[in-house]
């Protein structure tokens, strides 16, 4: 009978290794009212920033653990054809994070504006 529940258990494991974090915290980190211009200056840091980037409006992502406060990022491009290439990601101070954006799916089909 033990035999018969480890590959059911085993399973039921390995889907929960897909799964997204829950997320029990209900705050969130504020959004700085600001957050246009860190974006812009991460971004300038890395030489990203042209005359045809653009951003997207801010959104929520999970906090980093299930307890964590969730976070705001925003996409940006510096393509005309509005592929997405950079993600910044805000964590309530200091100066945000970024990721490589190609294809990501945080960022596909969300509509952007001039930078």
């Amino acid at each position: 009978m033990r035999l018969l529940a480890l590959p059911t258990i085993c399973g039921l494991l390995s889907a929960c290794s897909v799964m997204p974090t829950p997320q029990f915290a209900g705050a969130s980190i504020p959004l700085a009212a600001d957050y246009r211009e860190a974006a812009r200056k991460v971004a300038a840091q890395m030489s990203f920033v042209t005359a045809s980037t653009r951003i997207t409006a801010p959104r929520q992502l999970p906090g980093e653990t299930a307890l964590d406060p969730q976070r705001w990022y925003v996409c940006m491009s510096d393509r005309p054809a509005g592929t997405h290439d950079l993600i910044v990601i805000f964590y309530g101070g200091g100066l945000p994070a970024t990721l490589d954006a190609h294809g990501s799916p945080l960022c596909v089909g969300l509509p952007s504006a001039p930078l």
